[in-house]
């Protein structure tokens, strides 16, 4: 059910497991999913907890919990989450690339980097981490870098919303409005509703001339603002795994 899309329906089942089985670790992770899917971070956030009550070495439930603790912006208290998962898994591909989306957040991008690289070194599929690196390179200056990461990410996953909007953002930072527009539009088919996306293609017709255009994408932007994550992570599926 949620992965045909039936996010309600898989919570459903998804209680009836637990109601069997109250120490259900994996379904408490999957539930998590599906609510931060369904844009209830909350309720995701109480699972994560659960999860990690049931099962206190759970490093993907330790990462989980990191990941929506960002979401809500509280960087500081996901760093230390991270770090517990981390230490539980130093070979987990997913909690480092989590902890360096968290390290680049706050900033830390030679830390991010490093834990990006390493996520990558263990997983060279995992796109994630090719497209928080791309981010965490752009705010080191080295546009260049963070292209081809981006690049990689949408060639590993060309139906991420996430991978098209970051490559599309930085296309943009760099010029090239055109190209730049193509992978936003394909982001935005994907996904109607990420705030970064419309702001770089905001800025992509204004450079080109189209205002009106401009207008309407900058409005969307601000609609979408507070109800979207800005895509580093497209959904956090990876707690079914």
């Amino acid at each position: 059910r949620f992965n045909r899309g039936n996010i309600g329906g898989s919570i459903e089942a998804m209680n009836e497991a637990i109601k069997l089985n109250p120490r259900y670790t994996k379904a408490y992770l999957a539930r998590s999913s599906a609510n931060f899917m369904n844009k209830r971070i909350g309720a995701a956030l109480a699972d994560a907890d659960l999860a990690i009550a049931s099962d206190p070495k759970s490093a993907i439930a330790y990462a989980g919990k990191c990941f929506l603790l960002s979401e809500f912006g509280k960087q500081g208290e996901a760093l230390g989450v991270c770090d517990r998962a981390v230490s539980l898994a130093p070979n987990n591909a997913m909690a480092l690339t989590i902890r360096g989306l968290v390290a680049t957040r706050l900033g830390n991008y030679s830390i991010a980097a490093a834990d990006l690289e390493r996520a990558i070194s263990l997983d060279p599929n995992l796109y994630y981490a090719y497209t928080n690196l791309a981010l965490t390179r752009k705010a080191q200056n080295n546009p260049l870098a963070a292209l081809n990461f981006a690049r990689r990410a949408v060639q590993i996953a060309p139906q991420s919303p996430g991978a098209q909007s970051v490559l599309g953002q930085l296309l943009v930072a760099t010029g090239d409005y055109r190209q730049g527009l193509f992978a936003l539009n394909r982001a935005l088919i994907l996904n109607p509703k990420i705030a970064a996306a419309y702001r770089a293609r905001s800025q992509a017709h204004q450079a080109l001339g189209n205002t009106a255009q401009a207008k309407l994408d900058n409005t969307l932007a601000r609609q979408y603002a507070l109800s979207a994550p800005d895509g580093l992570i497209d959904d956090i599926s990876f707690l079914n795994q």
